[in-house]
């Protein structure tokens, strides 16, 4: 809340990778982690919402636990379209620690 006050203008995202940790534990499989991560690397809106109709065809109430998340944070489509970097998986700092 701080960091947003302070950089109103930056843009703040959150670990897509993270974010499947904690949603899988109530609905794992290979075939809902598959359409995870197609919700998560989708490039436009208009393929995002085809890939959450797909996901929400996996199970009742699927849907609404991942929007839960704010996907506006961790949604490709959503980056702003001066930012560099395209990373969903993991935040910058982890991914040049690695």
């Amino acid at each position: 809340m701080v960091l947003s006050n302070l950089l109103s203008n930056a843009e703040h995202r959150w670990c897509a990778r993270h974010i499947w940790a904690n949603w899988k534990q109530v609905w794992s499989g290979e075939e809902r982690r598959k359409k995870f991560w197609q919700v998560a690397k989708a490039p436009f809106e208009v393929y995002l919402q085809k890939k959450l109709t797909e996901m929400s065809e996996l199970g009742v109430g699927i849907m609404e636990d991942l929007l839960k998340y704010n996907k506006e944070t961790w949604c490709r489509a959503f980056f702003k379209e001066h930012s560099r970097c395209d990373v969903v998986e993991n935040n910058m700092c982890e991914t040049f620690n690695s």
